[in-house]
């Protein structure tokens, strides 16, 4: 092998290694600047319960009164929950450190529940 080869392949190794602790700090720095997965667990519980719990209070009174209007947005606020625990899990999954088969972890799930929601929402609408 010539010399040329030897250099190219000394700098592509400078450039993996670089690659790495540039990641590595990047890395090291967002977790510092991200919030507690706790508190975010505890967001998203918040949020799921309550808009739960007025869910089924919209759904009760409107049946019994008769009101096709707060049925209708007891069924709107039910794919509001179904929204938040889809992002819920989601965020949850992005938590799941990398592997060699998912390199990146499961830090994609958030887009695809993203998607799954809209779906949902294109699909209601018709």
């Amino acid at each position: 092998m010539n010399d040329a080869g030897v250099g190219s392949h000394q700098r592509i190794i400078e450039i993996y290694t670089l690659r790495g602790r540039l990641a590595k700090g990047v890395e090291e720095k967002m977790s510092k600047e991200s919030s507690r997965p706790e508190t975010t667990a505890k967001h998203f519980a918040l949020g799921t319960v309550l808009n739960t719990g007025y869910t089924i209070i919209e759904l009760v009174l409107g049946a019994m009164v008769g009101s096709v209007a707060l049925v209708a947005d007891a069924l709107h606020n039910l794919s509001d929950v179904v929204g938040l625990l889809l992002a819920w899990v989601a965020e949850l999954l992005t938590r799941r450190h990398p592997t060699l088969r998912r390199t990146y972890g499961l830090k994609g799930t958030t887009i695809m529940a993203a998607l799954i929601n809209a779906v949902m929402l294109v699909v209601a609408w018709y």
